[in-house]
């Protein structure tokens, strides 16, 4: 089975999925970092998907995602981490349920918020001047649009790594094929 991790930025994707690959020795793939890997071999420099989405811009970063997307051809079982904005379209949301079983990491987000102001640099859509404000818009904006796309959604809110990795193997458990 595979499983695709969505969610709000800094709600762990890349974390878990990387501990549950781990443990249960599956590919695991990341859709932002394969974007820095294309851009690498495009620009031989290295940027981060924060840098990326700003160096390019929205359009041209969500371009490259959906070509990451469409990619996506993987073994029975894996692991794909999604960047945040990655269900903002609708044809990534086909191509994912097609390979995969969606899974909404669902964190409350007083936790995204702490993580949030905890980076160096805050992100492009959050104004200075509006911090509060404009993150409950974002919040808000993708709310439904994670629950409506997830086959499963797992609130994983104040669960250590282990508990995450053990809840997604359960649902693979329980509902794999």
């Amino acid at each position: 089975m595979i499983l695709a991790l969505c969610g709000y930025q800094g709600c762990g994707k890349t974390t878990v999925g990387e501990a549950y690959s781990k443990k249960y020795d599956v590919l695991f793939v990341d859709t932002d970092r394969k974007i820095c890997e294309e851009i690498f071999l495009q620009k031989n420099v290295e940027y981060t998907a924060r840098e990326v989405f700003q160096l390019l811009g929205e359009e041209k970063f969500r371009e490259l995602e959906k070509e990451v997307v469409k990619s996506l051809c993987c073994n029975e079982n894996a692991i794909i981490a999604t960047g945040g904005g990655v269900l903002i379209d609708p044809d990534n949301v086909r191509q994912l349920k097609s390979i995969a079983k969606i899974v909404y990491l669902k964190v409350d987000s007083s936790i995204l918020y702490e993580r949030m102001m905890q980076q160096d640099t805050l992100p492009k859509f959050i104004r200075e001047a509006c911090v509060e404000e404009d993150f409950q818009q974002y919040i808000n904006s993708r709310k439904e649009l994670y629950e409506l796309s997830a086959d499963v959604i797992l609130d994983i809110s104040g669960k250590t790594i282990a508990q995450c990795v053990g809840l997604l193997n359960q649902y693979r458990c329980d509902y794999g094929q």
